[in-house]
């Protein structure tokens, strides 16, 4: 295997601790199988201190691709079973000069039972 070939099979090492610019902090574990397993700990003002579960994703090559969620434990107001949820929607512009172009985030909220459609669609939180 040429050494091109061993850069796109192996599994990028993000263990350990990771800071974030507002002093957020998250520590993963050592990936097995492309699984992202860690805790964040939180340093926003607004927010809860208290450790947080991690998890996520990891693919394989250089570079990293990977993807993880926070389930932050909070309730809904009216104790209705609801989950909010936040995406992201890429789609394939071609070249470097189109990432951030690329990249739509939207919200949806998910009931178990059918809910009305919005006159406006999803709402998109970001078009970059």
């Amino acid at each position: 295997m040429a050494s091109g070939d061993q850069a796109n099979t192996v599994t990028p090492d993000l263990s350990g601790t990771w800071y974030n610019e507002l002093g957020s902090k998250m520590i993963i574990d050592p990936v097995v199988d492309g699984v992202l397993k860690g805790t964040y700990l939180n340093n926003a003002s607004d927010s809860s201190t208290a450790p947080e579960r991690l998890i996520g994703s990891c693919g394989i090559g250089v570079p990293a691709t990977f993807g993880f969620v926070v389930n932050f434990r909070r309730k809904d107001e009216e104790n209705e079973e609801v989950l909010l949820t936040t995406w992201l929607m890429t789609s394939n512009l071609g070249g470097e000069d189109s990432y951030w172009e690329a990249t739509n985030v939207g919200q949806d909220r998910f009931t178990r039972y059918p809910q009305k459609q919005p006159k406006q669609g999803r709402k998109l939180l970001a078009e970059f």
